[in-house]
């Protein structure tokens, strides 16, 4: 998913950065790189409020009355989601 994609990608600039940094040396130091990280948590924490609202929307959508019986794909779906914001709501 996008989400996962820039996950991966700012835990690998992340990664990258601190393994390039030495003990004494700031891992962000105002330079680019800050603000790529900056940039990029940023836009993290944007996907991820999309998501939250689409897990909304899809967890009102399952508890309606009427609707037929939920395929698994849909059941997956929404479970995944919820995970994905369980692991950004713990410490």
């Amino acid at each position: 998913t996008k989400i996962s994609r820039h996950v991966l990608k700012f835990n690998t600039t992340y990664v990258c950065c601190s393994l390039l940094s030495s003990d004494t040396t700031p891992l962000l130091n105002g330079s680019s790189q800050d603000r790529m990280f900056e940039a990029m948590a940023v836009e993290i924490e944007q996907l991820l409020g999309k998501l939250t609202a689409v897990n909304d929307k899809m967890a009102e959508y399952t508890n309606s009355a009427g609707v037929p019986s939920l395929n698994a794909a849909l059941m997956h779906t929404l479970q995944r989601h919820r995970d994905i914001l369980q692991v950004r709501q713990s410490p």
